[in-house]
């Protein structure tokens, strides 16, 4: 479901007072309901193994993902396409990542480690209790996921996606602008359906 911008500011999230400067695109609520017991780490193993699903299936969203891919190639915009490079500074900035800014707050660079990079290439910042985040870099945008965990009623939460963007020049404003309506109406719906219908066999498990 998507939400307003205003309901995931209304939320005390570290990424708010860490990345300022990036714009708040996108905030989606998960479709599920998670038991107060299990931690926001879990969501996070299922979720990685839910996008990896969604990137490699037939449907419209999955063929998404491929065409950006080849795309990336094509042009050079990834880190993925085998030739080393420095990393991109995030643009306006001196930083190359947001994990830069912690301050060396060690217990949230530690705490990061235990996310693995996504199959879509976005990296760990930080994990907290309620929070996460993950970022991408390219020569089209520097991008965050940011993942949290709201509380729904006295014995569940949901999770909740917040999407942070910072386009590089002209290309990367064409190029957000470009997918936009692949965002709204294919990408993100087909990763809440996929999370909704995927939830249920992965909660038996644990």
């Amino acid at each position: 479901m998507r939400l307003p911008i205003e309901d995931h500011l209304s939320h005390d999230w570290l990424v708010t007072s860490l990345a300022p400067d990036f714009e708040l695109l996108d905030v989606w609520r998960y479709p599920i309901e998670i038991e107060n017991s299990i931690p926001m780490d879990r969501f996070l193993d299922f979720m990685r193994t839910s996008q990896s699903e969604l990137a490699s299936s037939r449907g419209a969203a999955g063929s998404l993902f491929k065409f950006r891919s080849l795309l990336g190639r094509l042009f050079g915009w990834d880190e993925e396409d085998g030739s080393p490079r420095s990393p991109l500074p995030i643009p306006g900035c001196a930083e190359t990542s947001l994990r830069e800014r912690l301050d060396d707050t060690d217990q949230l660079r530690d705490d990061a480690s235990h996310l693995a990079q996504s199959s879509s290439g976005f990296k760990p910042v930080y994990r907290r209790d309620n929070e996460a985040l993950l970022e991408i870099s390219n020569n089209t945008v520097h991008a965050m996921m940011h993942l949290g965990r709201v509380p729904i009623s006295q014995s569940h939460w949901s999770p909740q996606l917040g999407v942070y963007v910072k386009p590089r020049g002209r290309l990367g404003r064409f190029y957000m602008s470009l997918i936009s309506p692949f965002r709204h109406y294919i990408v993100y719906p087909a990763m809440m359906r996929t999370a909704q219908k995927g939830w249920p066999q992965y909660r038996a498990s644990l």
